[in-house]
Formats: structure tokens, C-alpha cells, sequence
């Protein structure tokens, strides 16, 4: 078996500056003749009479250089806070710097004569303090610093579809100039943007609940919270919240509907329990003077720009949605539904309650009694009486009380999404009824498909899934099965897979679909409450899937946290029949900065697929059945896995390795970060193997692969590539 080391060696023109600024080099690796090299300490400080690393004192002002910094790892020293932007320097663990400031996720650093940027998960402030920026902020400009408590990102407006402008780290650091909703409005390393505050906390100075006290409604009402509480998208406390409010926000109060107020605050408007607040000036309006009616959908229909079918459609309104009637245009009904006016066709909406225009503003209209008729005696024209008709009076009727709303919301308009109304569909977020709660969502995504949506949001809480579908040699048929079209938002919300005893289950589906995005959200597997009963299908139980992808194209899953699978986090696989009898595989597939760990048999297994990505991805703690990788490569059936990028993925403490290039040809792998776990390749071919960050492992190439190249891969001294 020939061992064969790789290292980089530093060019002579950086040799000769180091040495002339007094820093001893040494090259990290193996030299040329295969024999070990020195520590792979890249840049090595001088040292003072107690064999303490010294960084020389700096010729700037005291006041330029805050602190000191320490590599904790081999790292570099970028030209700008990006490592796209070029490297200046290389640092070995252990090696100080001069600190100046924070720009974002990097440190600005001074290191052996060379100023630039080091990653602060890169390193750690061993001396002095640095402040949460460069420069300080206005102080009316940036009122807060926030950090990260999580992989996230600087979105370019407070949603998430608006396009992410930078991704941030856990502990990273930025300024707060205020909230939008459940975003922060943020500036971190010179973009300015949203970064939500689920995923980030205050760790100085404080903000209000909105930017400035709200004004006044017309009616001259604000409120103000008694309480902790939310702002919601409707009059009902399982509708979404918009909004959270502390004891003694303000607000401004723009109507009543029945135990809620409706509210503006912060930008959002919604509404708010009426015992969670209390009035701060005027009266609380009695309700909406103009409003004459509450209308109906008969059937699905749109809100118009104006009385014709021809004009913008503004808003969709599906079977039993409500809507206010403000008057009539023609053949139409001026309408206002989920805070949009408009034009709603006469004989889409059938009344359910009417008031009385001379009202104030009482939504129920008042029991209207017809009057009772005297009782009238025919004149005695003899002593025989004509029989007194009995009073008749014309029954009451029955008075009718403002219809609740259904409970099918209208997708939210400012982001074009639907937010799945639990209630409706028989959902429950609070960890129990698992079967009705499966069942429910799907329900759910079906109808949102038929009424023509695309993007689905979920609110937050626990859902518990149930999926029974218990035979590895077919295709999933139960847990949340995924339409065609569809993007999925599970923002913080949780699906944790009922404990069970299946050898097989996953608790998202996407079977034989195409164009299927899901972002966001925490997927639990069963491990450590799992049943491991005999069965014929599996005695291992190793095929409990955070998400399955079978026979389907253009799928993305992004920034989804996968724990605790019987099995793996994400398969990537075909159709269940040989391509030779009609079966087909998986394309277009990416999975990216997802984090995966605790899984039992994979990270993410590609079993086959053809044009995909596995990107960004943090694989950790994969262990407890064969093979234990971190990321698997190893077709079934005639399968084909080609085209494949296995890039910037960060592995460690899986009991298998990092990643298994087991079969498969056409592929690349570069650019990852693997540490005590190895990289192999079996029986691949044709496969690129390059540029990754090797620690305390091996790359290994065995007999069995073919045009398998390695190179440029950047080992440290207790690393090796060997082939046989």
C-alpha cells in the first residue's frame, strides 16, 4: 500500500517578507520526498522570554489595534470580509494577530505586516476588547446589537422570499436600527437588510417595540398592552401572528370585531385580544359605520380592481370566505377581504347578515318584530256573536349574529403566501393527534394546490406525524406527501415523527414531483423512543428518512434542521423499478445549508440522481448502522448517479466517514471540511477530488475505483492520501 502526502508550499516571494519582518515560517505537511514536514503551523510569531507567541506592537496608534486575536485552526487572511475575495495570509492554530474591528462575520485584522480579514468562528479574542463594529453607529441610527443564535441569513426585506443579501453564523454580529414585524432591520458587514429575530438575539443596548410611538388612529384611539401578547392576521388567537408586544406597547386601534381590536402597530396590521390591552386616549370606536353587509363566497372567485372581471385580480376568495360589503357597483359588490378593497362579483357572494345604514356602527342587526294587528270584533248585528280572530302575530325572526369568519384564510397578501389554518383542516401544533394531524396537512397542500396556490406557510408549533408506510421496496405513501408547484415554508415550526416501530417511515414525501422547494424548519426522527421490533422488511429498522426525494426533478430543501432518523436525514433515490424495466431517477436535486446530525445510518445518501448539488450542509453524530457517513454515494438497481457537486460541506463524528464515493461516476468532490472522518472512493469512476480541508483523517482510493484524481486537497500533519 504506497501512502502519498500533500501539502502547499509557501511562495519564496512571502518567505522572504516574513522572514525580513522577523516571523519564523514553516511550512505545513509533507516535503517532496514523502517525508513528514514540520508542524503545520502556517505563520509563527516571534517569542518573549517565556516562550510566549508575541505579535509585534503595531506602528499605529495605540488607539487602532483593540485587541488581540488567536487562531483557533488553520484559517487564512482574506483581502476583504469574504473568502471569495483572495488570500493574503495563512494562520495556523495557535498564531496572533492585531484585532482593529468586527466587519460582519470576520475579524479586521494586522498579522505578520499583512492587513485583512480572519472568520470569527475561526478564531478567538485572547486580549482587549473589540467592539460590536469598527466605528461607532449614530446613536439614534443603530439602537441595538444583535447576534445570531443560529445558521441564518440578511434577507433584503422582512420575508423570506425576498432574496438573501448575506448569510450569517452562529454568533455573529450586527446592528439593530429597529423591528419589522418578526424581523430585525439589521446592518452586518456593510449590507443592510431583515434578519429574523427567531433565529438571532439583543446582546446590547435595547429597541422599542416599533420605531416611534404610533399616532393616533382618526378617531384619535390608541392602545396600549397590558401584557405580553400578539398581534393576529385575524380575530382569532390560532390565526398567525404578526406580531409580538410587550406590557406597555403602543398601538393604534382602528376598530372592534367582536373580542378583538382591530390594531395597527409597527407597520402590521391585525388584531389583538381585547383583555390583553387597555385604551390610553378616546373611546374605542363601536365598530365600522359603512360597512352594510357581510358577504360569502359561494365559490372560488377573485377580488377585482373594479367592477369587471377584466380588471387586476387582487385577491383570491375561496369557498366560505368572508368578506365586508361596503356597496354596490352594478353587477358587483365593493368589497374588503384580508385588508384588500375591491370588486366581488354579485353572484359569487351570498349575504349573510345586513345592517342598518342609519347605524352607527352595530354589526348585528337588531331583531326586527312585525307589528301585531289589533285584534278587530265584528259589530253584534244579533246576539250571535262573530268569533273574535285571534291576534296573529307575525313571528320574530331570528336575529342574526355576525358570522364568524371561516376558517380558510386568504393567503397573506404581502408575500403571496397561504398560511395553512389548522382549525380548518383539523391540524393540531401542539405535539398530539398524530394520524388527524398528517392527514390534515395533506389536506391541506391538496387544496391549496387546487385553488392555485404555490408557496404554503405553516405556523409555528409542534406537528406530530404519523407514516405508515412500512415497506422499503415501494414508493412513500403516507407521512406529508409533497404536491408538484409547491414551496413549503415550515419557518420554526417543528414535525416530530410519531414514535413508532416501522423499519421504514419519512416524515416528508416527494414522490414522482417536480419543482418542490422546502425551506426552513426542525424535522425530528423517533431515535431514542423507536421500537426495534422483528420484521421481514428490515431487521436493521434503517430506512426512517427526515425527507425522501423518489423519481423527482428540480427539488430544493434549504436551511432545514434534520435530527434523531432511524435512518438518514435526506435520500436522494428513483423510482423503485430498474431503468432497464421503465424506472427513472432523481434530477436537479439540491440540498443546502441544511444541519443534519444524530442519524442513525446517513447524513444524506444518494442512492440515484443525476445534475444535483449537496452544498453548505453541517454533518454531525452519524452513527448506529451501516455505513455511517456522513454523505453516501452508493447507487441500487442499474441506478446512475452522475453530474453530481459535493462541495463546502462541513463533517465530523461520523462513525463511518466523511464522505463514501462508493459508486457513481462523473462527479466532483471539493471544497469541504472534514475532520476525523475520511474520504473514499470504491468503485467510482471517473471522480474529482479536490481542494478540501483535511484533518486527522485520510482521502483513500482503493483498487476497485478508476480515473479517480486527487489533488490540491490541504492536509494538515496527521493527515494522508494513499491508494490501494
Amino acid at each position: 500500500m504506497m501512502k502519498t502526502r500533500m501539502h502547499s508550499i509557501l511562495s519564496i516571494a512571502l518567505i522572504v517578507s516574513l522572514m525580513l519582518s522577523g516571523t519564523t515560517v514553516a511550512a505545513a505537511g509533507i516535503t517532496d520526498d514523502g517525508t513528514r514536514g514540520l508542524p503545520a503551523a502556517a505563520v509563527t510569531a516571534p517569542e518573549n522570554s517565556a516562550g510566549q507567541q508575541q505579535v509585534p506592537a503595531p506602528k499605529q496608534k495605540s488607539t487602532a489595534y483593540r485587541a488581540v486575536g488567536k487562531a483557533t485552526k488553520f484559517t487564512y487572511v482574506y483581502r476583504s470580509a469574504s473568502t471569495a475575495s483572495g488570500r493574503v495570509l495563512k494562520l495556523g492554530p495557535g498564531n496572533l494577530f492585531d484585532v482593529s474591528g468586527v466587519s460582519g462575520s470576520y475579524y479586521k485584522v494586522k498579522a505578520a505586516g499583512k492587513t485583512g480579514y480572519v472568520r470569527t468562528s475561526h478564531a478567538k479574542i485572547v486580549s482587549g476588547s473589540v467592539p460590536a463594529r469598527a466605528s461607532a453607529s449614530s446613536a439614534t441610527q443603530y439602537r441595538a446589537v444583535g447576534k445570531a443564535t443560529k445558521f441564518t441569513y440578511v434577507y433584503r426585506s422582512a420575508s423570506t422570499a425576498s432574496g438573501r443579501a448575506l448569510k450569517l453564523g452562529p454568533g455573529n454580529l450586527f446592528d439593530v436600527s429597529g423591528v419589522s414585524g418578526s424581523y430585525y432591520k439589521v446592518k452586518a458587514a456593510g449590507k443592510t437588510g431583515y434578519v429574523r429575530t427567531s433565529h438571532a438575539k439583543i446582546v446590547s443596548g435595547s429597541l422599542p417595540a416599533r420605531a416611534s410611538a404610533p399616532s393616533a388612529a382618526k378617531n384619535g384611539t390608541v392602545g396600549k398592552a397590558k401584557k405580553t401578547t400578539y398581534v393576529y392576521s385575524a380575530a382569532k388567537s390560532k390565526s398567525r401572528k404578526l406580531l409580538k408586544l410587550g406590557p406597555g406597547n403602543l398601538f393604534d386601534v382602528l376598530g372592534v370585531s367582536g373580542s378583538y381590536y382591530k390594531v395597527k402597530a409597527a407597520g402590521k396590521t391585525g388584531y389583538v385580544p381585547k383583555s390583553r390591552v387597555s385604551m390610553s386616549s378616546a373611546k374605542a370606536p363601536a365598530g365600522t359605520a359603512r360597512r352594510i353587509a357581510i358577504g360569502k363566497a359561494k365559490g372560488f372567485t377573485y377580488v377585482y380592481a373594479s367592477g369587471s372581471t377584466s380588471s387586476r385580480k387582487v385577491l383570491p376568495l375561496g369557498k366560505g370566505n368572508m368578506v365586508d360589503v361596503y356597496g354596490n357597483s352594478g353587477s358587483y359588490y365593493k368589497v374588503e377581504a384580508a385588508g384588500k378593497a375591491g370588486y366581488a362579483p354579485k353572484s359569487k357572494i351570498v349575504k349573510t347578515a345586513t345592517f342598518n345604514s342609519k347605524s352607527a356602527a352595530t354589526p348585528k342587526p337588531t331583531a326586527k318584530v312585525t307589528p301585531k294587528p289589533t285584534a278587530k270584533v265584528t259589530p253584534k248585528p244579533t246576539a250571535k256573536v262573530t268569533p273574535k280572530p285571534t291576534a296573529k302575530v307575525t313571528p320574530k325572526p331570528t336575529a342574526t349574529a355576525t358570522p364568524k369568519p371561516t376558517a380558510t384564510p386568504a393567503p397573506t397578501p404581502s408575500d403571496g403566501f397561504y398560511t395553512i389554518d389548522n382549525g380548518e383542516f383539523r391540524i393540531y401544533n401542539n405535539g398530539t393527534r398524530a394520524r388527524a394531524t398528517t392527514d390534515g396537512i395533506n389536506d391541506a397542500l391538496n387544496w391549496a394546490k387546487s385553488k392555485g396556490y404555490t408557496k404554503v406557510r405553516f405556523a409555528p408549533g409542534t406537528y406530530l406525524i404519523q407514516c405508515t408506510w412500512n415497506n422499503r421496496y415501494i414508493a412513500p405513501t403516507d407521512g406529508i406527501l409533497v404536491p408538484s408547484g409547491m414551496t413549503l415554508d415550515l419557518g420554526t415550526a417543528t414535525f416530530k415523527m410519531e414514535a413508532n416501530s416501522y423499519p421504514a417511515y419519512t416524515i416528508f414525501g416527494i414522490v414522482n414531483k417536480s419543482n418542490v422547494k422546502i425551506t426552513g424548519g426542525t424535522l425530528i426522527g423517533d431515535l431514542g423512543q423507536h421500537t426495534y421490533a422483528a420484521s421481514s422488511g428490515s431487521s436493521t429498522h434503517e430506512w426512517g428518512f427526515g425527507i425522501c426525494i423518489s423519481a423527482s426533478r428540480n427539488v430544493v430543501i434549504d436551511d432545514v434542521t434534520i435530527k434523531n432518523m432511524t435512518g438518514d436525514g435526506v435520500i436522494l433515490e428513483g423510482s423503485y423499478a430498474a431503468l432497464s424495466d421503465g424506472g427513472r431517477v432523481s434530477s436537479n436535486i439540491k440540498v443546502t445549508d441544511c444541519t443534519i446530525s444524530n442519524c442513525r445510518r446517513q447524513g444524506i445518501s444518494v442512492i440515484g440522481a443525476t445534475d444535483s448539488e449537496l452544498a453548505r450542509n453541517r454533518i454531525s453524530g452519524i452513527s448506529g448502522t451501516d455505513p455511517q457517513y456522513g454523505i453516501d454515494v452508493e447507487t441500487e438497481f442499474d441506478y446512475v448517479v452522475t453530474n453530481l457537486k459535493i462541495h463546502h460541506n462541513t463533517i465530523s463524528g461520523c462513525s463511518g466517514g466523511a464522505i463514501n464515493c462508493n459508486k457513481g461516476a462523473n462527479y466532483d468532490v471539493y471544497s469541504n471540511t472534514v475532520t476525523g472522518n475520511n474520504i473514499i472512493a470504491v468503485r467510482c469512476s471517473n471522480v474529482k477530488i479536490y481542494g478540501n480541508n483535511v484533518r486527522n483523517t485520510f482521502i483513500r482510493v482503493m483498487p476497485y475505483a478508476s480515473n479517480v484524481t486527487v489533488e490540491n486537497n490541504s492536509l494538515d500533519s496527521d493527515s494522508w492520501v494513499f491508494f490501494g
